[in-house]
């Protein structure tokens, strides 16, 4: 891979979310390592998207996690300037 350290968040975020899919605990940490990865980056759009995916997964699983991982996503999307997305998430509550 020609410069590993732009596509590592990425890479990461599909692992999470195939690990997901197949039901692999592993997701857990694989969103972890995508969000600081795109956050270490600089890259606040993946930063955002991994954060929304982290909260989606741990919804039903552990809604303290959930709700730390939703903030992340909405201070990922503001600072990014998604404001549409910023409002869906704010007002639904997602």
């Amino acid at each position: 891979m020609n410069c590993p350290h732009n596509f590592a968040a990425v890479h990461l975020l599909v692992a999470a979310e195939h690990a997901r899919v197949h039901g692999d605990a592993a997701a857990a940490d694989l969103y972890e390592k995508s969000t600081a990865a795109a956050r270490d980056s600089g890259f606040v759009h993946v930063e955002a998207i991994a954060s929304e995916l982290a909260m989606r997964f741990w919804q039903a699983r552990d809604p303290a996690r959930a709700a730390a991982a939703r903030a992340d996503a909405i201070s990922a999307y503001q600072r990014w300037g998604a404001m549409r997305k910023l409002r869906a998430l704010t007002t639904s509550g997602s």
